[in-house]
């Protein structure tokens, strides 16, 4: 194949993608794409370890909790774990 003919192949195969249905399909496309990663569950681990000083509560929504070291509760102090919640150990 020629050059000339090459881009002559080209032209052809831009003007097919630019086309309305193509454009329709590739918006289309990005969409749905965009929809299933902005549903997606993607959430960052709570990090805890150490001395728990004060009264906590580990909830649900601010799960999951990974515990990367020795956690220790303090005298007098409460930690209260919601259920519904994960705790990675």
């Amino acid at each position: 194949m020629g050059q000339a003919r090459v881009a002559q192949f080209m032209g052809h195969g831009f003007a097919a993608l630019l086309s309305v249905p193509s454009l329709r399909a590739i918006l289309i496309g990005l969409s749905l794409l965009l929809v299933f990663v902005s549903i997606s569950p993607v959430s960052a681990a709570t990090t805890v370890s150490g001395t728990i000083s004060s009264n906590t509560t580990w909830s649900a929504t601010d799960s999951p909790f990974q515990v990367t070291g020795n956690v220790t509760v303090a005298t007098s102090t409460t930690l209260t774990i919601e259920a519904g919640g994960d705790r990675e150990v």
